[in-house]
């Protein structure tokens, strides 16, 4: 029955428009000049609702105080006198329910799709946080409450995939929350999200991205959200993320400045980068890194010893010496080679050796080439 209403009412250019059914009460049904409409099949009757359409009526309008919720097994004669009593005109009448229905059906996807592109295009840009009313004349927040929990729109966002969830189960908005942070993603990617501020359209969601981290270390975060985080690239891990973060922030000094090799002291882009870069250096010396991070490091050619790594790169510069000296291994301290002071790097490894304070491996690697010392 309600949903022959509905179509009677559009057949008759009803002025029908979505109304939010949050918070609603029965004295709404009682209003004269704003009536909401329910149809849907279920008991209660607004009870798990599909549609919920405010009828506005003008002063001169038909009175409206008949519509209060009526049950499904009226008939459309029924349906058809209420509406003659209310002073509407019955210009076309249904032969059948059946085709009451696909009259329903069609005029009801035809609205969604409406709101649907509405909503896209909203959520496209810059500044959108969540569907809102009066966008292109349209109830869209509205509507879009009015969806099932679950409810799904996709679009694309500065070319990232993202999805506008109807979630509104717990710690308020889950769904506003989760369009927000996939607006900082497409725009900063995941590895660098704050865990203090993190601002998106002037809403700080950093508390919300910790109380995801919680509810996954506890066990209650609903697997359905679970997935939509993870589909993103996010980390459930802070100290993972801390990781990531300067491990790009490394990558963007190489590019920079050629090497990876960084200062221990030295701070780049306000943190303090060459004491990461010497805390995992002590962490694979002392066999407490993570393989995996130990291949993410070797992958980009990081470099565990770079004094060691300095030493041997002096030491065949010093066999080309000597090779292109007819294999004569003495160097006084002040000889350049090759543009730089080869002769005191060797003069060094001299002292070295007197005071005890050089390797067995390297002074067998420095007498191998017949160096006295």
């Amino acid at each position: 029955m309600n949903k022959l209403i509905y179509v009677l009412l559009k057949m008759n250019n009803a002025d029908v428009e979505p109304y939010d059914v949050i918070g609603m009460t029965s004295n709404i049904y009682d209003q004269v000049r704003d009536t909401v409409f329910v149809f849907d099949g279920n008991t209660e009757p607004y009870k798990n609702c599909g549609h919920v359409f405010l009828i506005h009526a003008e002063d001169d309008a038909p009175d409206i105080r008949y519509y209060n919720y009526y049950p499904e097994t009226r008939s459309i004669e029924e349906a058809i006198n209420i509406l003659r009593i209310a002073g509407y005109k019955i210009t076309q009448r249904p032969v059948s329910l059946e085709l009451t229905d696909d009259m329903y059906v069609s005029a009801i996807s035809e609205c969604d799709q409406k709101y649907i592109d509405a909503i896209i295009r909203y959520m496209k840009s810059d500044t959108a946080v969540f569907p809102v009313n009066g966008y292109d004349g349209l109830l869209c927040e509205n509507w879009f409450r009015m969806q099932k929990d679950g409810f799904t729109i996709e679009y694309t966002y500065k070319e990232s995939l993202c999805k506008l969830v109807n979630d509104t189960y717990a710690w308020g908005d889950w769904g506003r929350h989760y369009a927000l942070l996939q607006k900082y993603v497409a725009e900063h990617g995941t590895s660098n999200i704050p865990v203090k501020e993190c601002i998106v359209a002037g809403v700080n969601i950093a508390p919300w991205v910790g109380d995801q981290r919680t509810a996954y270390r506890k066990g209650y975060l609903h697997p359905d959200r679970e997935k939509l985080l993870l589909n993103i690239g996010f980390s459930f891990n802070t100290y993972t993320d801390a990781w990531e973060h300067s491990l790009n922030l490394l990558l963007e000094y190489q590019k920079k400045q050629g090497t990876l090799n960084i200062g221990k002291r030295e701070v780049y882009q306000g943190e303090r980068l060459g004491l990461w870069v010497q805390h995992q250096r002590d962490a694979y010396r002392d066999g407490t890194l993570s393989q995996q991070r130990i291949n993410r490091l070797n992958a980009v050619g990081f470099d565990w010893d770079p004094l060691e790594t300095e030493w041997l790169r002096k030491y065949v510069q010093y066999q080309r010496y000597v090779k292109t000296n007819s294999g004569n291994t003495y160097i006084s301290r002040r000889t350049d080679f090759e543009g730089e002071h080869l002769g005191a790097w060797v003069e060094t490894q001299r002292k070295r050796y007197t005071q005890g304070k050089l390797s067995q491996e390297r002074i067998e690697k420095l007498q191998k080439l017949g160096m006295e010392l």
